[in-house]
């Protein structure tokens, strides 16, 4: 029993054992007291005692225990680590250092002494220190996971990728080292190793739900074209953590990919977590103008003004929100404070030509676009604003010249071309007007509007055969078109093709039971010799139009 307080010193060191492990320490403690009395030269007994009451917090006594181990062997190595770590707790780093230090100078190779100094720094956030002192440490014990874990991932904070990736490797070996696969999977991707990253994470989530993990997979899947997954994995991990960083890096694949919306949502994240992000107000103001959300993008761009004032692209990306709001007048007053500060900006110029065009200010339209080709000849859609302007004022030969030129400039731009048409048949060049539609055609622009003014041209010129052929054209692509079956069987009418007209024009009846219409299939009934037919459009007629009827009767009997 503890209370006859044995002499026995064998028996007192194992009843000092037991109590320690029993986490009786004071009873330790006191026990560890009488043996070191009783065997002072045995130094094993002091360390003992000053482990105990080092692990007790009891510093000082640790510390006091510990100097007379050192009094009696100087070079006694446990001790001193002993005292270097007392100093820690007391937060007397420096001391501690010095301590550690103190032994590697007398062995280089403590790896005891490495860890502990290694771990200080940590502490003290000297990062540069503690990587060197782990890499010490790695090159003595090379097979150890923890210390090459410890390096990866020192290296890695640090942006040391090259260093980082063998020392991760090697600790990755030991498969229960988790902490290092992400950082390892990182590097594979930066390296271009995306398959051995993408086998890591999906590994390593198989067992713990990272929300880190999942964002790393979600860039890997994207690096490998698997544009889908790598979004769905990348918000899967949002949901578990709020990082700026992938969301700036959804906000840039979804704009990429096509999808502006999402791009949206992922950069409204950015900015809310990050208000200051000038590029992400910047680019979300631009999103929310293509996408004609104006009042979004005003907003956006109050938080760009407020970030950079000076910033004199704000006011042109200003007037583009306000054109899309159809503020014209506000679009006038940003691009004009926007060409004042960038006088050689076409682009400022252009667009402010066209604010003009749209508040119907002509003459200050022509004279910004005029600037623009002065600033850059080749901008075509600058020609053809500036022609669109001049037909306003009416100057039409000018205008001409400059859908040529807007033309000539662009030769695969079809809707330019059928401008080109206009402007033709605005002055009256018909025969150009139609050849300029036709090449509009070819090059695949399908606007009906374009085709019916082709085959309206063509009628003025009596080329009824291409007429009929649009007409037709326009019809089986549109069977509902309202006008194109009777122009189609006009035309077939003007060419004799009576046969051919009337399946067009019984169509239109059915659509729209018109007396002209009746007319004309009557017509065509009676120059078949199909009297019998063209009665019956006759009766129809009476009570729709007797004038018609009396017209068509007379085609009847002539």
């Amino acid at each position: 029993m503890l209370a006859q307080k044995p002499d026995d010193l064998e028996v007192m060191e194992k009843l000092a054992h037991a109590m320690r492990t029993s986490g009786d320490v004071a009873g330790a403690a006191g026990m560890l007291n009488r043996l070191s009395r009783a065997r002072p030269d045995d130094l094993g007994v002091v360390l003992e005692l000053a482990k105990l009451q080092l692990s007790a917090g009891k510093v000082d006594e640790a510390i006091e225990a510990a100097k007379r181990i050192l009094a009696a062997d100087a070079r006694h190595v446990e001790a001193r680590l002993l005292v270097g770590g007392a100093h820690e707790r007391q937060g007397r780093s420096q001391e501690a250092a010095d301590t550690y230090r103190m032994v590697l100078r007398a062995d280089p190779k403590n790896a005891a002494a490495l860890r502990k100094l290694a771990g200080l720094y940590a502490t003290l956030g000297k990062h540069d220190e503690r990587v060197e002192v782990l890499e010490q440490l790695a090159r003595l014990e090379p097979n150890d996971a923890e210390t090459q874990a410890s390096l990866g991932l020192a290296l890695f904070t640090k942006g040391a990728f090259d260093r980082a990736l063998p020392a991760l490797e090697r600790a990755a070996e030991d498969g229960s080292r988790t902490d290092v696969q992400r950082p390892l999977a990182t590097l594979y991707r930066q390296a271009g190793r995306h398959a051995d990253a993408i086998t890591l994470l999906e590994g390593l989530l198989v067992f713990e739900d990272d929300p880190a993990a999942r964002i790393e997979l979600g860039r890997c899947y994207h690096a490998v074209g698997r544009a889908a997954d790598g979004w769905a994995a990348i918000n899967k991990g949002l949901e578990g953590t709020k990082d700026v960083e992938a969301y700036r890096f959804l906000a840039t694949t979804y704009r990429a990919g096509g999808h502006p919306a999402e791009a949206v949502t992922s950069l409204s994240w950015v900015v809310h977590l990050a208000p200051d992000d000038l590029e992400a107000w910047t680019a979300l103001a631009e999103l929310q103008t293509e996408l004609s959300h104006p009042a979004e993008a005003i907003v956006a761009l109050g938080h760009v003004q407020r970030l950079a004032p000076d910033n004199k692209r704000t006011l042109l990306l200003l007037g583009k929100a306000q054109d899309a709001a159809r503020d014209y007048a506000a679009a006038v007053d940003s691009y004009g404070k926007y060409v004042k500060a960038e006088a050689q900006d076409a682009e400022g110029f252009f667009r402010l030509g066209m604010a003009y065009q749209h508040l119907r200010r002509f003459d200050e339209s022509a004279a910004a676009l005029q600037r623009v080709l002065r600033l850059d000849p080749k901008h075509a859609t600058a020609h053809y604003g500036l022609a669109a302007t001049l037909i306003q004022l009416g100057r039409s030969e000018e205008a001409v010249a400059a859908f040529e030129e807007a033309a000539m400039r662009a030769p695969e731009d079809a809707s330019l071309r059928a401008a080109l048409g206009f402007g033709y048949q605005k002055v009256g060049r018909l025969e150009e007007a139609v050849a300029a539609y036709g090449h509009a055609v070819r090059l695949g622009l399908r606007d009906p509007d374009v085709e019916l003014k082709q085959a309206q041209i063509l009628e003025q010129l009596r080329k009824w055969e291409e007429a009929a052929a649009i007409y037709a054209r326009i019809g089986d692509a549109n069977p509902d078109h309202p006008t194109a079956g009777r122009k189609a069987a006009n035309a077939f009418m003007q060419l004799g093709r009576h046969r051919d007209a009337i399946p067009l024009l019984q169509q239109a009846i059915l659509g729209n039971d018109d007396a002209q219409v009746r007319f004309d299939l009557g017509v065509c009934y009676a120059n078949l010799n199909n009297k019998e037919a063209a009665m019956m459009q006759y009766k129809a007629l009476v009570a729709k139009d007797a004038d018609l009827a009396e017209q068509l009767l007379f085609v009847i009997e002539s």
